[in-house]
């Protein structure tokens, strides 16, 4: 494993999904320094996926070697299933996502590219959950503290609108409508005895 240098690969993603984006500010997560970010979701098997992974591979063993196999398991690999979070977030099911940061703002264009987003209010409607975007990433490889692959976000283009993602797993519950007209609470709130207020 070669430390002392810096070993990167810049991938270009077309038409995926924005998810949990933090693009007008950044954010901090864990007490962490504060970061821009993104996660794209892919299909599984698109070109897309096919490239991250390529791309991942070949920063993991220029950088780590013949210890490349040891070193990439788990979250040392940014690219994952969607199925493997529990509960699975909205549009997360047969997709593969990969969340990427920056410290600095990525520049952020709309469909014709000399058009950019600067205003917090823009950016957050322009790339919203669920629209569809192209992007620029660069995967490098890490060996501070933990070792592993990341992505580091650089640019993002707006592609198309798509539909909202909520960010948060799907339930399913049963039509319960015509059971009775009894609050939740047990209370009828029309006699002024039992508001709780």
């Amino acid at each position: 494993m070669a430390s002392n240098k810096f070993v990167s690969e810049r991938v270009f993603l077309k038409n995926v999904r924005v998810s949990y984006p933090a693009l007008d500010e950044p954010k901090s997560f864990a007490g962490g320094e504060p970061k821009f970010e993104c996660t794209f979701l892919m299909e599984e098997n698109s070109d897309n996926a096919k490239t991250v992974a390529s791309a991942v591979k070949k920063v993991a063993t220029d950088y780590f070697g013949d210890k490349v196999r040891s070193v990439m398991v788990g979250n040392a690999v940014p690219l994952h299933k969607g199925s493997d979070k529990n509960p699975v977030p909205d549009g997360y099911e047969g997709s593969l996502y990969i969340r990427a940061k920056s410290k600095n703002r990525p520049k952020l264009v709309g469909a014709k590219p000399t058009q950019t987003y600067t205003e917090p209010l823009e950016i957050r409607e322009v790339f919203r959950p669920g629209n569809f975007v192209n992007a620029y990433i660069t995967l490098y490889a890490y060996d501070k503290g933990s070792r592993g692959v990341a992505a580091m976000l650089e640019a993002i283009q707006f592609r198309a609108v798509g539909d909202p993602l909520t960010g948060s797993a799907s339930f399913d519950f049963p039509d319960e409508s015509g059971t009775g007209s009894q609050s939740a609470t047990g209370m009828d709130f029309e006699d002024e005895e039992d508001t709780p207020f």
